[in-house]
């Protein structure tokens, strides 16, 4: 995908777990080297450098364990950045850590198109734009028109930690940290 092929639909059949055990048995983060997960999708400063995610990521209802990127970096979750026809649906993401700069999530870091019947228990921390399901669920425009990201049916029952230390705000929340686009059905599982 983030080579160019941002159309690719793909479906889960299994479980997968990307990294063996990334915390011990009272859920805290084990210190040791991990397998970075690098973001499907990527966003830049110039749009010419940004790949969008515009296809289908069908869980199937299976669950992703133990991904892991603590990079500092910007967009940073399962997903970096999911264009206006990408579609995310019934993923789980649990026993993850996600730690970035700005737009960091368990699932997708920027929302621009639609997440639905999913839900992540993953560890997010980062300065702003942070969320368990999303970091922004934005609402944008292109030369093909507008976008408004969407997120239905899903919840989150992992920690979302903000560092944010300027003036400027923070913007986090259990689904997403700011919401330009449109949330319906969805809670936090505390």
């Amino acid at each position: 995908v983030n080579d160019g092929n941002n159309t690719i639909n793909c479906r889960l059949t299994c479980d997968i777990s990307d990294n063996i055990d990334i915390y011990d048995s009272n859920g805290n983060l084990i210190s040791g080297s991990f397998r970075a997960w690098t973001p499907i999708g990527k966003k830049a400063l110039l749009s010419s450098n940004s790949v969008a995610f515009n296809g289908v990521f069908d869980g199937c209802g299976y669950t992703l364990r133990n991904f892991y990127n603590a990079n500092e970096s910007d967009y940073t979750a399962l997903i970096g950045y999911l264009g206006s026809s990408g579609i995310v649906r019934n993923v789980n993401i649990s026993s993850s850590y996600f730690k970035g700069g700005k737009y960091v999530a368990g699932l997708v870091a920027l929302n621009e198109g639609t997440i639905q019947n999913s839900c992540s228990s993953s560890a997010v921390g980062g300065t702003r734009y942070l969320g368990s399901i999303a970091g922004q669920n934005a609402s944008g425009s292109s030369l093909l028109g507008t976008s408004e990201g969407t997120i239905k049916n899903c919840y989150s029952a992992g920690s979302v930690i903000g560092t944010e230390t300027s003036s400027i705000m923070c913007y986090v929340g259990a689904i997403c940290g700011d919401n330009g686009g449109t949330v319906s059905n969805c809670y936090y599982l505390s």
